[in-house]
């Protein structure tokens, strides 16, 4: 079972806002989702149904390389070692990095495989993101 998501409204640029995006899009796929489909992204081809982990993969690494990102360094997946680095750096408790990432309580994986430093600064992130 995945941990649950939580996204703030960003009331003061709305169009940044990533919690009216996704509400958004959960209006707009209405139609092409099944009564028992409860993931997020589904098709929007026939046949209407959830996306895989992988098709979900694609589409990250294609933004990342709109954004400007070296996706033969850079995978869909460094998106999370990314955030929580980020996280940590910021000053999070470890313990909601843990469980934001699905890991126990006891789990090491963080300082195993993700506590390393950020490649590029979050300013240079925000701005190429933003194409500010």
């Amino acid at each position: 079972m995945q941990p649950e998501l939580v996204l703030p409204f960003f009331e003061k640029k709305p169009g940044l806002c990533v919690a009216s995006a996704v509400l958004e899009y959960v209006e707009i796929t209405k139609k092409l989702r099944g009564k028992d489909t409860e993931e997020l992204f589904v098709s929007t081809m026939k046949p209407f149904k959830a996306v895989s982990s992988q098709t979900i993969g694609h589409w990250v690494k294609s933004l990342l390389g709109k954004a400007g990102v070296d996706t033969e360094k850079f995978t869909a997946y460094s998106t999370r070692h990314a955030a929580v680095s980020a996280a940590h750096k910021r000053g999070m408790d470890i313990s909601i990095i843990r469980r934001s990432a699905g890991w126990t309580e006891s789990s090491q994986t963080f300082f195993k495989f993700y506590n390393r430093p950020i490649a590029a600064s979050e300013e240079q992130f925000a701005k190429v993101v933003l194409n500010l």
